[in-house]
């Protein structure tokens, strides 16, 4: 465990709070929006400062006890903090403008309803999930509940027991007793239209949260938000019942064993509700959490991000941002904003290529091994997985997920997936599926939408493409361990002149590139991210995007290489030739890659064109994109390498060691130029360089 002591300057913070005090002196608006989910039959209510970017990861904010999702107002209003991630305030049950029938539920329901809510919005990817005091406990209950879809939790302030006598010796509050009064008042058997929460009750909520210095203005708002979100006899049996799930709730000790993400704790000193030694105390007891940090902050209230935000939104944009758990560098655990050697242990006895580079892992693959750095632990010895009739030398084709690799394929065409080791720690094997009636399988991809496309192995004289899809890796694992059954056949069967040689999956797209150099796309047409028009689109064509189609602009060029990732694609031609398209800004933000900028039609592709200093054209010798940045590497007459790069450089992914988080014109890595280098790889945010080692 890690131990922070923070200390922040009275100026500062009390600066910050006048800024976020600001944004209190005007009357709310509707902030929230709604989604009904199944779970209660409850209409939840969440806030989201800005419209939802898949290629970010995503923060989910619960709120304290009675207040709502505009707790987070200053997280909202730091461009920083929404630049680097998705914000998603989801109001609990009880609190807000989320409702359901039931008038009984508890934190247990909450946290299910959140993960509903994140399935109805289509939110994927990296999530994490901040909580304050009851928000804290809500963090834990998801992770545990989701341990797939929750990649690290941030409790603030709060503690995982019931409201226990240790926790009382350890100087926390007595919950139930400071409760119980407001509990019976609110406890009634006949109708109540005039309810609204006392002045009293608020101001007691304010000063044990936001402080009792918390400035007028906060503490106006505060007393006026409470006391709307809770009128009349249905906002009574609310705040009953969100009174009671708090003093009677649940403890959380022996489930923080199936915690099996990254854990973020912060605490303040100021906390009158929860105490710092709890805080210490409990964070031992996350034992299979690959990390876990606890940061104290000097002065900070039970309302950490209230009372100290720039401190909790630095720590968010460290914790959420890449290398939260060492998949690119094992200590510091810090973004990483220029290249560095890639160190992994135990160190490969022999030159080794990037199989998988994920959000949380990175496995390098040699002859006899794989090696595994970050979330997923996956080491082992390839040759043990021949059998008798199979001699595996290679592997390729990776897929996988926010958590690791899922599956990859073998050099005979076998299907490995990696299978979770009894126990926890993250420990994973590969394990290999193939039978002797199993399908041989040349390529595997899986896109972001989690649609899954498979190519076959031909007969050395063969020239048919069969192209299989599913809906989810699940269909597509059930399908290949019986083919046969009903339940899991493909969704759909496509035919294609050719032989495979390059398969690859972006956000919601697939990309196919043949051996005589021709490369078809399908799938989702937005952002022009398939490289043609489409039947039914604005410019005139046949193929629907659903249907594997060649990009014309592409024909006849001889393709070598293709790349995908998000809604951006490039191709490699043998002349030196290279090509983009698609979009690193899908969402409508205000930056785009130049010459991506410069396309005026779907069946248009950038040229990427360079020129060295003499004024001689370079040529592109590699391509590699992540989803929203791309990396290229030229080549001189003279034979001298070159890169240069281009995009998102949010979490350093370029490796300009620049403050800049989109680079729209090509710039030059000027630290690799000249190096003998053998390949480049891009995550969704991130890049590997592999150079020839030094004689």
């Amino acid at each position: 465990m890690d131990s922070h002591w923070i200390k922040q300057g009275a100026n500062v913070a009390h600066q910050r709070i006048l800024e976020i005090t600001s944004h209190f002196s005007t009357a709310r608006m509707s902030n929230t929006k709604t989604v009904k989910v199944a779970h209660l039959d409850t209409e939840a209510a969440y806030q989201m400062p800005k419209p939802y970017d898949s290629s970010k990861p995503t923060l989910v904010l619960v709120n304290s006890f009675t207040t709502s999702s505009e707790l987070y107002r200053s997280q909202y209003a730091n461009k920083e903090l929404t630049d680097a991630m998705n914000l998603i305030s989801i109001e609990l049950l009880g609190h807000g403008q989320t409702r359901t029938k039931s008038e009984n539920f508890t934190y247990w329901d909450t946290a299910i309803m959140n993960l509903q809510v994140l399935d109805a919005l289509k939110i994927t990817g990296k999530i994490f999930v901040l909580g304050t005091s009851q928000g804290g406990w809500i963090t834990t209950r998801m992770a545990v509940l989701a341990p797939d879809k929750i990649a690290g939790i941030i409790p603030l302030g709060t503690s995982m027991d019931y409201e226990s006598a240790r926790t009382r010796d350890l100087g926390c509050w007595n919950g139930p007793e400071d409760l119980a009064p407001n509990i019976k008042l609110w406890s009634s058997t006949t109708a109540t239209p005039d309810f609204e929460p006392k002045e009293d009750y608020c101001n007691f909520l304010i000063d044990i949260g936001f402080g009792k210095d918390c400035p007028k203005e906060a503490r106006d708002f505060w007393v006026k938000e409470i006391q709307a979100n809770y009128q009349g006899d249905e906002g009574r049996r609310r705040i009953r019942m969100a009174a009671v799930n708090l003093a009677e709730r649940d403890g959380l000790h022996h489930r923080l064993f199936d915690v099996k993400c990254p854990v973020l704790w912060l605490h303040g000193t100021a906390d009158p509700v929860y105490t710092v030694a709890n805080a210490k105390h409990e964070l031992e007891m996350f034992v299979n959490a690959p990390a876990k940090d606890l940061k104290v902050v000097e002065g900070g209230q039970h309302f950490l991000s209230f009372s100290h935000p720039e401190v909790v939104d630095e720590a968010l944009i460290e914790f959420v941002g890449l290398n939260n758990v060492s998949q690119l560098q094992s200590s510091p655990r810090k973004q990483l904003r220029k290249y560095v050697p890639f160190e992994i242990q135990p160190r490969p006895q022999e030159n080794g290529q990037i199989l998988f580079a994920g959000w949380s892992n990175t496995i390098l693959s040699t002859t006899n091994q794989i090696i595994s750095q970050g979330f997923q632990n996956l080491n082992q010895n390839i040759s043990g997985l021949s059998t008798a009739d199979e001699d595996i030398t290679a592997l390729h084709s990776a897929i996988g997920n926010h958590n690791g690799l899922l599956a990859c394929l073998t050099n005979t065409g076998a299907l490995l997936t990696a299978d979770p080791d009894p126990g926890y720690n993250q420990t994973s094997h590969l394990k290999n599926l193939t039978t002797e009636s199993s399908p041989r399988l040349s390529h595997l991809a899986l896109a972001t939408n989690d649609r899954v496309a498979v190519t076959f192995k031909q007969a050395p004289n063969g020239n048919l493409c069969h192209i299989l899809e599913f809906n989810t890796f699940d269909n597509f694992v059930a399908w290949y361990n019986d083919p046969s059954a009903e339940q899991s056949r493909p969704g759909k069967h496509h035919m294609l002149p050719g032989r495979p040689k390059q398969l690859l999956a972006g956000a919601a797209t697939f990309l196919l590139l043949m051996e005589s150099g021709e490369v078809y796309s399908w799938g989702d047409s937005r952002y022009r991210s398939l490289g043609r028009a489409v039947a039914g689109g604005a410019e005139v064509a046949t193929v629907p995007a659903d249907t594997p189609a060649p990009i014309y602009a592409l024909g006849g060029l001889d393709v070598e290489k293709i790349a995908c990732s998000g809604w951006l694609s490039g191709a490699l031609c043998r002349d030196g030739g290279g090509y983009l398209w698609g979009s690193a800004r899908p969402s409508g933000g205000e930056h785009e890659i130049a010459c991506l900028r410069e396309v005026s039609s779907a069946a248009e592709l950038a040229l990427i064109d360079f020129y060295d200093d003499e004024g001689e054209p370079m040529d592109v010798v590699d391509v590699a994109v992540g989803t929203a940045h791309v990396v290229v590497v030229l080549k001189e007459a003279s034979g001298k390498h070159r890169v240069f790069v281009a995009g998102n450089n949010e979490d350093g992914q370029l490796g300009i060691d620049s403050g800049t988080k989109f680079v729209e014109d090509w710039t030059e890595v000027s630290e690799l130029s000249g190096q003998d280098i053998d390949q480049v790889v891009c995550g969704p945010r991130s890049t590997y360089i592999t150079t020839s080692r030094p004689s």
